[in-house]
This record gives C-alpha cells, sequence and structure tokens, in this order.
C-alpha cells in the first residue's frame, strides 16, 4: 500500500467541502454599496455573495454579467475558482482574461469590448456600464 501524506488527506478534503458547499450555495446573495474597490461597478465575491454599486441597482447587463461568474464559482468551488481566476489575471491582464471575455460575451459586448472593456467603460463605449474611474486605482 502507497501512504499518501497527511496534508494530500486535508487538501483533497478541504477541496471535496469547498465544492460541496459550491453547490449548497446556488443563488447568490446580492449587497448594493456605496462604493467598491478599485472603483469597479460589481464584484463577485464567492461565496460570500455579488457586490454591486449602488449607482448600478437596476443595471440587469451587469448583474448578468456577475451571475456568470457566480456559475464558475459553482462549477469549480471558490478555491479552484479564485486561483483560475488569479492565474488568468496575472497571465493576460484583466481585459484580456478569458474568464472575463466569457462574462462579457454573456451580456452581448461588442468584440471590441470584449478585449478592451477599460477602455470601453471609461468611454461610454460599453453596453454593461460606464464609469469614467474604472479600475484607476489599479495599476492599468
Amino acid at each position: 500500500m502507497i501512504k499518501v501524506a497527511k496534508p494530500v488527506y486535508i487538501f483533497g478534503s478541504v477541496l471535496i467541502l469547498d465544492y460541496v458547499f459550491s453547490q449548497i450555495y446556488t443563488k447568490p446573495r446580492i449587497y448594493y454599496k456605496k462604493n467598491l474597490p478599485f472603483n469597479f461597478n460589481a464584484q463577485s465575491i464567492p461565496p460570500f455573495g455579488i457586490f454591486i454599486s449602488e449607482k448600478e441597482k437596476n443595471n440587469k447587463r451587469l448583474l448578468k454579467h456577475e451571475l456568470h461568474h457566480w456559475k464558475e464559482y459553482n462549477k469549480a468551488g471558490a478555491i479552484l475558482f479564485y486561483l483560475k481566476y488569479f492565474y488568468q489575471y496575472l497571465m493576460y491582464g484583466y481585459d484580456k482574461m478569458p474568464i472575463e471575455i466569457e462574462a462579457r460575451k454573456e451580456t452581448k459586448e461588442t468584440e471590441f469590448c470584449q478585449e478592451n472593456y477599460t477602455e470601453c467603460v471609461r468611454t461610454n463605449k460599453s453596453l454593461t456600464v460606464q464609469n469614467d474611474k474604472f479600475r484607476k486605482n489599479e495599476n492599468t
């Protein structure tokens, strides 16, 4: 019999519990906040919920975009979702991340805006949202 280290069992158990948790919480709580970090208009923070700027409270396209991220979380669990998200962020940058482009396609953004989202949001070309300060606190 092959001995497997306890950390492997622990990590495997955590992944399984995380996945089970993601299957239980399929409907996110929606929170409306006055300000979000980096002047974002909305953020999905699994498993806690979706946070949307108060000024975008009635923006159905933006909610649809965030719900797409929530579905990705439901497919993978929070740990794998965040690993994928941050890996893509580091490899491609925010505008070119495949996970973000998929969510932009879901909201019918133009092809240009799917890959140049920050510019589109800041210059009112985005169909989803307009915000001239979008991501201004980041290194963009």
